[in-house]
């Protein structure tokens, strides 16, 4: 798919033992328009609402651990000014933790 050249997956045409780890504003780009990453956030968005603290719960499921407190202070404050769970999710799932496998 083109999204993943962005992301600099390498062709079917030959084996690839490792993938390069790249970091381009292309791909932080691709991550908050591309139709499935913002159909994903919502879906994110979605989970996050019913639970009693959406941040915590964010972190929980995409990272699998709990956010600091100056993370939580950062997107609480970004949710006090935007308003909308589903651009906080964005912003999770756009995370260099959250998009680059270690």
């Amino acid at each position: 798919p083109p999204s993943m050249i962005t992301f600099d997956s390498p062709t079917r045409e030959t084996c690839i033992v490792r993938e390069t780890r790249t970091n381009t504003p292309l791909q932080a780009l691709n991550l908050m328009n591309d139709p499935s990453y913002v159909e994903a956030s919502a879906a994110l968005a979605a989970r996050m609402t019913k639970a009693k603290d959406p941040v915590r719960e964010g972190y929980r499921l995409v990272l699998a651990r709990e956010p600091l407190p100056d993370e939580a202070k950062v997107l609480r404050g970004a949710y006090q000014s935007l308003g909308r769970w589903e651009l906080i999710a964005s912003m999770i799932l756009n995370l260099d933790e959250a998009v680059t496998q270690q």
